[in-house]
């Protein structure tokens, strides 16, 4: 499996903390599931449909475990055990076999929107990204990167929104978001790391610091609203810089 996805377990899959309550769990497993279903071209810049289709088998069976109380502490002792030894059950395990026959799936969390394939108008097709080649480190005078700069920035080199829609195949209404700030608007967290790198290469800078601020400023208004997702993503792990 690629980017490391093997070596993860069940709750880092699912970006949870090992405290979390089953609300938590359907939560995540929700937020997960669109994430990545593909309905966005965008993430087709970030995973190829083999990787998307790995992500969503082992999203699927984290989910099943922990949701079950039995097996999730079948798997919560394995978990213990292997961590006494110096390794871990990662996602690529044998899955916890449960003592007992297993019970009926749970029901089907409920669906939030997918975010949307494209600015509205564009066509649906896939087109290339138009990035520039040679990206520069963004300027080192900006003490933080929030949406506000982020948008002077565009301005100053004469791009509009449409301008940088086109050239990243993201969305003009979530750039519109990203500018704002307008959190409760945005994606998942690992999904809006994607959309910013490809923003700040639109701009022509090389992107891990105005990502970074970025990020920061999001989880700082999103500490409250989230409590049991762990502030670093596995989702770092994916060198796709």
């Amino acid at each position: 499996m690629s980017f490391k996805m093997a070596e993860l377990n069940y709750y880092e899959l699912l970006e949870l903390n090992r405290q979390a309550t089953a609300r938590g769990i359907e939560q995540a497993y929700t937020r997960a599931r669109q994430t990545f279903s593909g309905d966005a071209s965008a993430i087709y810049s970030l995973l190829t449909p083999h990787e998307l289709q790995q992500i969503r088998q082992q999203l699927e069976t984290a989910y099943q475990t922990l949701i079950h109380p039995q097996r999730r502490a079948e798997y919560d002792a394995r978990l213990a055990r292997q961590e006494a030894k110096g390794t871990e059950p990662t996602a690529t395990s044998a899955a916890v076999a449960p003592s007992a026959p297993p019970a009926a799936p749970p029901p089907e969390p409920k669906e939030l929107p997918a975010a949307p394939a494209a600015a509205d108008g564009e066509d649906e097709e896939e087109n290339e990204l138009r990035l520039p080649e040679k990206l520069v480190p963004p300027p080192a005078e900006i003490e933080e990167f929030s949406g506000a700069v982020l948008r002077q920035l565009r301005v100053q080199q004469d791009l509009t929104i449409k301008d940088v829609a086109e050239m990243t195949n993201l969305g003009t209404r979530y750039l519109e978001y990203i500018e704002e700030e307008n959190f409760s608007l945005l994606p998942v967290r690992v999904y809006l790391r994607g959309y910013l790198t490809l923003f700040a290469k639109a701009l022509g800078y090389q992107p891990e610091r105005i990502v970074a601020d970025y990020l920061r400023r999001y989880e700082q208004e999103n500490r409250h609203d989230q409590p049991e997702i762990e502030k670093k993503s596995w989702w770092q792990r994916r060198k796709f810089l």
